[in-house]
């Protein structure tokens, strides 16, 4: 009928052939629940190998890596020094992680009023934070920021975040920049060890900032200044790095057959999630394949 058809921009209709009769079974069942369902493999786990799925979140995880240096790039002003650059890029995502879920947007735009306005170097910490936390709240132009305060944790409520946010920005500028050249994958510890806990944000954020923000920027820096040691070093640490996955990110696994055995205990899980199961990616996923050459 013509509700299937499809029309050229020249008002052509060109005739149409039905691939998927012609699939063969695996292929066109997989076409079938693509279309449908959490993930889209889930129910055809029988045709499955636990071995294909651990492979593909070995490469998951390694893609999520350059996923991350490259998010860190686009915040990269090559106009600026790259010491200056590097560090901004570094604060860019650090906001960021910080705003995940809800606040994102708002933590982004917030990063780039505090670099230009509030000065991390010239003032001391009590005195950069009451101006961040001004800026970011009592300031008239404070509605831009568009702050969602509704339905999260009381940790996860913008105040807190943008405190925690200000106070590792102050001691990421605080710290020398030869100290992340010379220590690398090491000066995270510096970096944190002078707070208590009341200053961090809890473990599993601090987790996530560490992996996803902190790792990538040192393997950035070691590109930028061809510190090669600091790229091994950094690579290394992600790739060893076992992740306290939350519920919504194993649950679509578990839920279709699939162990979540320490192999695939990686932050690669939450991209292989995002940016292949839920996008539909699965032409591009060693257990897509693995069911089309069993």
């Amino acid at each position: 009928g013509n509700s299937g058809s499809a029309i050229t921009s020249d008002g052509h209709r060109p005739a149409l052939l039905n691939v998927s009769t012609k699939l063969n079974k695996a292929l066109y069942k997989l076409l079938h629940i693509k279309e449908k369902g959490a993930l889209p493999c889930a129910g055809n786990i029988t045709n499955i190998h636990q071995r294909a799925f651990e492979i593909q979140i070995e490469r998951a995880h390694k893609d999520y890596f350059n996923y991350k240096v490259d998010e860190l790039m686009t915040g990269y002003d090559p106009g600026l020094p790259p010491s200056i650059a590097w560090r901004k890029a570094f604060l860019l995502q650090l906001y960021s992680a910080l705003g995940i879920p809800s606040n994102r947007i708002s933590m982004g735009r917030l990063v780039e009023d505090v670099i230009q306005q509030v000065n991390a170097a010239s003032t001391h910490k009590e005195e950069f934070l009451k101006q961040v936390l001004a800026l970011a709240f009592e300031n008239k132009e404070s509605e831009k920021y568009n702050w969602n305060f509704s339905g999260m944790r009381p940790g996860s409520q913008p105040k807190n975040r943008v405190r925690q946010a200000a106070i590792i920005h102050y001691h990421f500028i605080d710290t020398e920049f030869k100290t992340y050249l010379k220590s690398g994958v090491d000066s995270w510890d510096l970096l944190t060890a002078s707070l208590s806990k009341s200053e961090l944000p809890g473990n599993s954020r601090k987790e996530i900032i560490h992996k996803t923000v902190f790792l990538p920027s040192i393997y950035l820096l070691g590109d930028l200044f061809f510190a090669n040691k600091l790229c091994s070093g950094a690579y290394e640490s992600w790739e060893n790095a076992i992740a306290q996955l939350p519920k919504e990110v194993r649950s679509p696994f578990e839920e279709s057959g699939f162990e979540i055995t320490r192999s695939v205990k990686k932050f690669g899980l939450a991209h292989q999630y995002k940016r292949f199961c839920k996008r539909r990616n699965c032409h591009r996923c060693e257990v897509f394949k693995s069911v089309i050459n069993p």
